[in-house]
C-alpha cells in the first residue's frame, strides 16, 4: 500500500506488483478525515477492505476521526465494531 497525502486530502492505493489494483480517496474537515470514494479495480482480491483498513490506520496514526461518506466503507465499519470509538458522529466535538 501507497499512501499520498496533501493539506486537504490524499488518497491510498494498492498494488500488484507494478499494477495499480485499486484507490481510496479521502479529505479533511478539521480533524476528520472523510473516506470519499473506494475504488476496487479487480474484484475477488480483497483489495477494498485492504484500502480501507489502511485508511483506517493512517486515521488512528494521525489522531484523527473517520467520516465514511462512501458506502463501502460504510459497510467495512460495520462489520469491524471495533474501530466504532474512532467515527465521527454528527454534533460531536471531535
Amino acid at each position: 500500500m501507497e499512501i499520498e497525502t496533501t493539506n486537504t486530502g490524499g488518497k491510498v492505493l494498492a498494488y500488484n506488483g507494478d499494477e495499480l489494483v485499486g484507490r481510496l480517496e479521502f479529505s479533511y474537515e478539521g480533524n476528520v478525515m472523510r473516506i470519499d470514494h473506494t475504488y476496487a479495480y479487480k474484484e475477488g482480491m480483497g483489495v477494498g477492505s485492504l484500502l480501507v483498513s489502511a485508511a483506517n490506520d493512517y486515521a488512528i496514526n494521525k489522531g484523527l476521526r473517520v467520516l465514511p461518506v462512501c458506502s463501502f466503507a460504510g459497510v467495512w465499519y460495520q462489520r469491524h465494531q471495533q474501530f466504532a470509538d474512532i467515527l465521527y458522529k454528527e454534533g460531536s466535538q471531535s
